[in-house]
């Protein structure tokens, strides 16, 4: 009776608007012996009502009859509405003891309705013992058990498949209205994948570390690890945001890095935070959500605004039930953190946010946690607390070098080792050009010439390279690019931005990076060209560098403007005819380096030369011919900012070039 019940409810559900969110959330329905079509023992029941003295008849006893009118009706009404449902009908297979005989109360046709959609299984029991089971090893509670299992798992990926939508589309609005085009994971990942098993442990098993990380009593928040350049303080971090994550803690990561716009500012790191805890904490993503919702603006390169807007407002107002870390490598590279900390010293005691923070040796960064009260852990990388990991990165690659004898090795990573002087960099450095070495002797040679200090192996690398005439123009092309960039570009971008530079095609430039420009450039797993560290940039942008190879900032961005400027002003970008003729969804295909020329181009004409007459009847031809097609590519991006931006930028140069050019003239 109760399957009948059962039904009803669902036609009624299905037909009524009010309940049409309930109705659209039936998934299935399971009918253990249920009378669809009635049953032939509901004219005895009714006899037997009637003859009671105790019992009186039941009108819905009549409703039970084979093929009754309210029987007949509901299946009729059901039929229309079980479109999507899952139907699991089970029938009884023994006969129930009724006193004077034994019969099968509700036979299988109609326990069964008969539809598509329907499954049918048997139970080996009577109509009272269908949902009664002797123990979990009883057949029929484990036929059952299954069949609740396989809709379990039917659920749970149609609704994961649902949220995951539903969580994929609030994180890409989310994504875009915070800006963030580049995800953190891809440095995290490049760090981890370069780091070996069982470095940087020494780190995270300290008795300092551990009690930071605990958070408990009167710990200070911030956990300030210094070092000198190239050291390992990067990798580090790395491992310290795995360990926090494989304990299941809560942690958002940023990497700064001095020539990438958008990993240099503290609001970009802010904006990186806010999308990293609103992709794992549901309040925090809800609360994100509700500010794009309302219209709540936020300043991109404003810190304070999205401080207050994004944290103080929304972020740490949410329930914090366990402590959260933030971990933030080479703080000192990026320009204004001189407003970080005291933004950090404000947070109320009672979030339990725990910081790690890296950097070279600043004496501002002690300042400012004096003078903002601000307590921390402090902690130096010397060379002997890094010395166990560079031995063991040494050892794990010798074997790669042409010697047999152990004590040899052995001699040789303790020699590499005394030079390094704590330097992961320099020791990385020499171990390439040992892999160039054929005998012992070459070995000893490259150890006795190489340079302890890293300006002179950079001096020394630079050296070499210019023995190879043939390579130094694609070689100048690829360090000024790579120096240049605002933002790391990607090989295929670097391949074509080189093509225009030097009208030189470099089909294998993935290989041809590393080689031609001494292992100072390198191409991580997103096929992103980079520097293999921040030193590289400041030692070649070196005002006092004698060298070939040198970057005078001025001329090489002004050299990069023309390659953008000549690029945008190209046939390639002028809006094509064939949209006239109704073709106008075709998207012509373009440049990989053209989304880097649209979007990025102002960066580099405002750092160039402003006496350069050439370069403004450049930017007044590409106006001329092709700016409407540069405002659609950019627009097709979904991000608006950087149309203002390139106006901030063009304004800044020409009010720069009007101090000595005049604006007025045959041009």
């Amino acid at each position: 009776m109760g399957g009948l019940v059962v039904k009803k409810a669902c036609i009624l559900a299905k037909h009524d608007p009010n309940l049409n969110e309930l109705a659209s959330r039936f998934h299935s329905i399971y009918f253990l012996a249920t009378p669809h079509r009635g049953a032939d023992s509901a004219q005895l029941l009714n006899r037997i009502l009637k003859a009671s003295v105790v019992f009186n008849a039941k009108d819905y006893v009549n409703d039970l009859i084979p093929n009754s009118r309210a029987i007949q009706a509901i299946t009729d009404d059901f039929r229309h509405v079980v479109h999507g449902l899952q139907l699991w009908s089970f029938y009884e297979t023994v006969k129930t003891n009724m006193g004077v005989s034994q019969a099968l109360v509700v036979e299988k046709d109609s326990a069964t309705l008969g539809f598509p959609e329907e499954r049918v299984q048997l139970l080996n029991a009577d109509h009272r013992h269908v949902c009664k089971f002797k123990d979990a090893s009883d057949n029929n509670y484990l036929s059952l058990r299954n069949a609740f299992i396989l809709t379990i798992d039917q659920i749970e990926k149609k609704w994961l498949a649902l949220s995951r939508a539903g969580f994929n589309d609030t994180m890409r609005t989310l994504a875009s209205y915070l800006g963030q085009n580049d995800m953190p994971d891809n440095d995290l990942r490049n760090l981890l994948d370069r780091q070996m098993e069982g470095t940087c442990e020494w780190f995270t098993s300290d008795a300092e570390f551990k009690i930071w990380r605990a958070g408990v009593g009167k710990v200070p928040k911030l956990l300030w690890l210094s070092g000198k350049p190239a050291t390992g303080k990067s990798t580090i971090a790395a491992h310290v945001v795995r360990q926090i994550r494989d304990s299941n803690l809560g942690c958002s990561y940023f990497f700064f890095k001095h020539g990438d716009r958008t990993k240099s500012s503290v609001a970009s790191m802010l904006r990186s935070f806010a999308y990293q805890m609103a992709s794992t904490n549901p309040q925090i993503r809800a609360e994100i959500a509700s500010m794009h919702d309302n219209g709540t603006s936020i300043d991109s390169d404003d810190e304070r605004t999205i401080w207050r807007s994004a944290f103080i407002s929304r972020i740490f107002r949410t329930d914090f039930h366990r402590p959260y870390f933030w971990v933030i490598d080479a703080l000192d590279e990026c320009g204004d953190f001189s407003c970080f900390l005291p933004m950090l010293a404000k947070i109320d005691k009672s979030i339990p946010l725990q910081v790690f923070v890296t950097s070279r040796p600043s004496s501002v960064i002690q300042t400012l946690l004096l003078q903002e009260k601000l307590p921390a852990l402090a902690k130096e990388m010397t060379a002997e607390s890094s010395s166990g990991d560079i031995w063991s990165v040494l050892e794990a690659n010798t074997p790669f070098l042409p010697i047999d004898d152990p004590a040899a090795c052995q001699r040789l990573v303790a020699r590499i080792l005394d030079k390094s002087n704590g330097c992961f960099l320099w020791a990385s450095l020499v171990l390439k050009e040992l892999e160039t070495t054929h005998s012992e002797q070459q070995i000893q040679e490259v150890l006795d010439s190489v340079p302890s200090e890293m300006d002179n192996l950079y001096t020394r690398i630079l050296q070499n390279m210019a023995l190879v005439p043939r390579n130094q123009k694609l070689a100048q092309a690829i360090l000024r690019w790579t120096v240049c960039a605002v933002r790391p570009l990607t090989v295929e971008e670097l391949k074509e931005a080189i093509r225009l530079d030097l009208e030189e095609v470099v089909p294998r430039l993935e290989r041809a990076v590393e080689s031609v420009c001494g292992h100072l450039i390198h191409v991580d797993r997103q096929s992103r060209v980079q520097l293999v560290h921040e030193t590289v940039r400041a030692f070649l942008i070196k005002d006092d560098l004698a060298s070939e190879f040198a970057i005078n900032r001025i001329r090489e961005h002004s050299r990069v403007t023309d390659v953008c400027i000549q690029y945008l002003c190209s046939d390639e970008m002028r809006s094509s005819r064939f949209r006239r003729h109704g073709n106008a969804t075709r998207a012509p295909k373009r440049s990989a380096f053209a989304h880097y020329a649209c979007v990025h181009f102002s960066e580099h004409v405002m750092r160039s030369s402003s006496s350069n007459d050439n370069q403004i009847v450049a930017l007044d031809t590409f106006f001329s011919k092709n700016v409407l097609t540069w405002v659609e590519i950019v627009a097709q991006g979904g991000n608006l900012y950087f149309l203002t931006q390139t106006a901030k930028n063009l304004k800044a140069y020409m009010e720069r070039r009007a101090k000595y050019r005049s604006p007025l003239g045959h041009q």
